[in-house]
């Protein structure tokens, strides 16, 4: 669930005593949904990603936290999943739902990618992170299209294969510079 990514890096925030914009942690969420491509090879979550005006924006998160605009969300804030639980009907006949508020495991190894994530771009302004994902070329930039794909869907292939490039690249860099 993109909400458990979501509260991981809220955690981390505020560990940091530092706060995160729903734009900031649109851009996090989706940067490390890129890198998990990459290095595994599949989805980090199953939530869609889309293209907007303000960049590759998850829904699922941005709905729940839009209420709070640009200004930080708050430090107690944490995403939850509602579910339905289907053939139960309680004896008013409302079905019968489950809210709970999603995690990694700790014993995940998805730890390790989203540490990676928070400790690289979490220097970063919202904005900048923005700026960055809305670069030519980029998985937003190919489907937005000058706004004529707006609030289409991104596909995982085009993710994975930009930021299957774009760490090839960061790799070389640093060999680069030994």
């Amino acid at each position: 669930k993109s909400q458990a990514v979501g509260n991981y890096f809220l955690n981390k925030a505020k560990q940091d005593n530092t706060s995160l914009t729903n734009l900031k942690l649109q851009k996090l969420v989706y940067i490390a949904y890129g890198f998990y491509a990459h290095f595994k090879k599949e989805k980090l979550f199953v939530d869609r990603i889309e293209a907007w005006q303000h960049g590759s924006i998850i829904p699922a998160l941005y709905h729940e936290a839009k209420h709070f605009g640009s200004n930080p969300i708050p430090k107690d804030f944490k995403f939850t999943f509602i579910e339905e639980v289907t053939n139960r009907q309680t004896e008013m006949g409302d079905s019968i739902v489950k809210v709970y508020t999603p995690k990694i495991p700790k014993t995940s190894n998805v730890n390790q990618i989203l540490d990676l994530i928070w400790d690289k771009y979490n220097i970063y302004t919202g904005w900048s992170l923005r700026n960055l994902t809305h670069l030519k070329g980029t998985p937003w930039d190919k489907v937005y299209n000058d706004g004529n794909g707006i609030f289409k869907e991104i596909p995982f292939d085009e993710i994975k294969k930009y930021y299957d490039e774009f760490i090839k690249k960061l790799i070389k860099e640093i060999d680069d510079k030994k």
